[in-house]
C-alpha cells in the first residue's frame, strides 16, 4: 500500500494561486484490495510496560499485527487485540499486564486450556520470567555476621557460609551494626541471587554463647 497527497489538480501555478482557499489536503490511499488483507507489522519501541503498580520487563521486541482491512490490532503471540480506529486512546500497557497476570494465574493452577498453553508458552518466551518471578519472591528470615563496610556497600557473610557484598541503596539497615556483629533480618532475594530488600535487623548472639547460655539454665538434677 502506498500513501500519496492529493492535490486535484496537475496546475501547479493553479494549486499555488488558490492554496489559501483550499481546505487540508486530503491523504488517499492507492494500492490493490490485496494491501489490506495482508497484516500489516509495527514494532514497539519499548520492553517495559507498567500499569498500577504491576510491571513486566520483556526480552524480545514486542510486535504488533495491523489488520487494515476489519481495523484490528493483535498483539503477535499474546492472543490479545483491540480495534484501531475505535480504541485510538487504548492502553497498551493495561492490556499486556492483564493478559500476563491471567496466564500466570491459570498457569499457577493448572487452569490453562489448549489455546491459552500456547499463548502462554509464546508469551513466557517473550517476557523476562526470571526477573518477574525474583521480584515477587517472598521475603525471608535469614542471620549472618556482618564483616566489613567500604564506600560499596557492606560485606556480609550468612549462615551458609557464603559471603556477599550488599549494595549501599539495598542494606542501609545494616549500618546500625558494629563490624563482627551476628544479625537476623527479612530478606528478598532477588535476579541473579542478589539481595533485593533488607529489612527488620535484629541482632543475634554467637551461637556457641547461645548453647552454653541454654546449658546452664537447665535445672540441676538432685537425685
Amino acid at each position: 500500500m502506498i500513501l500519496t497527497q492529493h492535490n486535484g489538480s496537475d496546475d501547479l501555478s493553479t494549486c499555488a494561486l488558490h492554496e489559501s482557499e483550499r481546505p487540508p489536503i486530503p491523504i488517499v490511499a492507492h494500492g490493490s484490495p490485496l494491501d489490506f488483507d495482508e497484516a500489516f507489522e509495527l514494532k514497539y519501541d519499548r520492553r517495559f510496560f507498567c500499569y498500577a503498580d504491576q510491571h513486566i520487563h520483556l526480552e524480545k521486541d514486542l510486535i504488533g499485527e495491523a489488520f487494515l482491512n476489519v481495523g484490528v490490532m493483535r498483539i503477535k503471540g499474546w492472543g490479545v487485540q483491540f480495534h484501531l480506529y475505535d480504541d485510538a486512546n487504548v492502553n497498551i500497557d493495561r492490556l499486556l499486564v492483564r493478559k500476563f497476570l491471567d496466564l500466570y494465574g491459570k498457569a499457577e493452577n493448572g487452569r490453562l486450556d489448549d489455546t491459552e498453553k500456547e499463548e502462554w508458552m509464546s508469551v513466557v518466551s517473550q517476557v523476562d520470567y526470571q526477573r518477574f518471578c525474583a521480584e515477587r519472591s517472598p521475603e525471608l528470615y535469614m542471620e549472618g555476621k556482618l564483616l566489613a563496610r567500604d564506600d560499596h556497600g557492606w560485606l556480609v557473610r550468612w549462615h551458609d557460609g557464603t559471603e556477599q557484598q550488599i549494595d549501599e541503596s539495598i542494606g542501609r539497615a545494616l549500618d546500625i551494626l558494629d563490624p563482627e556483629q551476628r544479625f537476623g533480618a527479612m530478606v528478598r532475594i532477588g535476579k541473579g541471587n542478589t539481595v533485593a530488600s533488607l529489612r527488620s535487623i535484629s541482632f543475634v548472639a554467637e551461637p556457641e554463647l547461645t548453647s552454653e547460655n541454654l546449658w546452664q539454665s537447665w535445672p540441676i538434677a538432685t537425685s
